[in-house]
């Protein structure tokens, strides 16, 4: 698994030295390769020790999954793949990543765009068939019962979909600050003054 990290973070530097968009996020795939290699390398396994970070999983039928803290991310993994791909980096089934979480920020920022389109639907959908019911001047059928019941559901998994999204997001930007305030040139003590 080392020489197959090797190689992609070497297609990830290349192409992170040729990004002229100024996204980052080919510097940010840069880092989740070396990163692991770093990790696993010395030992450590991800696994175990990633703690609250993020991890990117390839399934053995190619589906990428993201975690956080070991739980799932509800992003799109067609998205995730595409990342990777379009560096020209195709992650193998059974692949671990530790990812950045400029990364990982992104691909809840893509998912937060399709659940609110998708929650938008749903809801219509739910309006729809209520005011159907209210309008109705008999007693519906129970077919029309169940589909609203399950519009009302949809819209509900979607809420709790969107909440792990934020809680996700949440995290993303607070190991990002973190990351920042260490790399910060540490300003002078108050009440000292520069010789």
């Amino acid at each position: 698994m080392l020489a197959t990290l090797a190689q992609q973070i070497e297609l990830a530097r290349r192409r992170a030295d040729l990004d002229v968009s100024g996204s980052g996020l080919g510097l940010a795939l840069f880092h989740s390769l070396r990163t692991t290699y770093l990790a696993i390398s010395t030992g450590l396994d991800p696994w175990k020790d990633a703690g609250p970070l993020f991890l990117l999983t390839v399934t053995n039928t190619g589906e990428h999954l993201l975690l956080q803290g070991g739980q799932p991310v509800p992003v799109n993994s067609p998205y995730l793949a595409g990342l990777f791909g379009s560096a020209g980096i195709d992650l193998l089934p059974g692949q671990l990543l530790l990812l950045e979480p400029e990364l990982a920020k992104d691909a809840v920022e893509e998912a937060l765009g399709s659940l609110a389109l998708e929650q938008a639907l749903a809801d219509r959908e739910r309006c729809r068939r209520r005011e159907a019911l209210d309008d109705a001047l008999t007693l519906p059928p129970q077919e029309e019962l169940d589909l609203l019941r399950s519009a009302e559901e949809r819209s509900h998994l979607l809420g709790d979909r969107k909440i792990d999204l934020i809680a996700a997001s949440l995290v993303a930007d607070d190991t990002l600050e973190r990351a920042r305030t260490r790399l910060a040139p540490k300003s002078a003590e108050p009440g000292t003054e520069a010789a």
